[in-house]
């Protein structure tokens, strides 16, 4: 259910599209005057008719003037009678005027990311650095491939015994595969990190 306070907004916001469009069309109405009377064709019949026309936007954008203004005294009162109610609910003690807007910068939300300069101590995880193919301040992507650790945990799992299929398990896990760091933007290869 929206209060008063947010109706006197909505009714503020139209007041304030209705006189931009009642400056829009004087400011129309004055040029298209002045074409007229500097131009080739001159018309003398409708002079009359425009001013009228003027004379009804001066008025309905002095009282849309009034009508604002009204409507912001309103939205004060409001507010200072919920201030004052706001106290009464709080024990007759005001511990901090409702009214103070006061601005709370959220901390940040941890420390700022380092960059990686030497791309041989890459982590295992996307990280921060400078590419040394495009010169670009990125954030690596992480593929796995086979590496050698992977085939060495299958030959010895082949010679414990392992040879029904289970010998193939390190092909199929990431733990066993070493990482490879990649520019996101030019494609090229910045690190393996192998695993053994």
């Amino acid at each position: 259910m929206p209060n008063l306070e947010d109706n006197i907004e909505a009714e503020l916001g139209r007041l304030v599209v209705r006189q931009q469009q009642l400056r829009d069309r004087h400011n129309l109405l004055v040029m298209l005057e002045d074409f007229r009377s500097n131009g080739p064709l001159k018309r003398k019949g409708s002079d009359a008719n425009k001013n009228s026309e003027l004379e009804k936007i001066k008025q309905e954008m002095k009282e849309l003037e009034e009508k604002e203004e009204q409507l912001r005294r309103q939205g004060n009162k409001t507010r200072k009678e919920e201030d004052i109610q706001n106290v009464i609910n709080m024990g007759g003690v005001p511990v901090l005027p409702a009214s103070i807007d006061a601005i709370i910068a959220a901390p940040p939300p941890g420390p700022a990311p380092q960059i990686i300069l030497d791309v041989d101590n890459l982590p295992p995880a996307p990280s921060n650095t400078m590419c040394p193919s495009c010169h670009q301040y990125i954030i690596t992507e992480t593929v796995t491939r086979v590496g050698s650790t992977a085939w060495l945990v299958c030959i010895m799992s082949a010679m414990v015994g392992c040879v029904l299929g289970c010998c193939l398990l390190p092909f199929c896990t990431n733990c066993f595969k070493d990482i490879v760091h990649k520019c996101p933007k030019c494609r090229s290869q910045i690190h393996v990190c192998k695993k053994l």
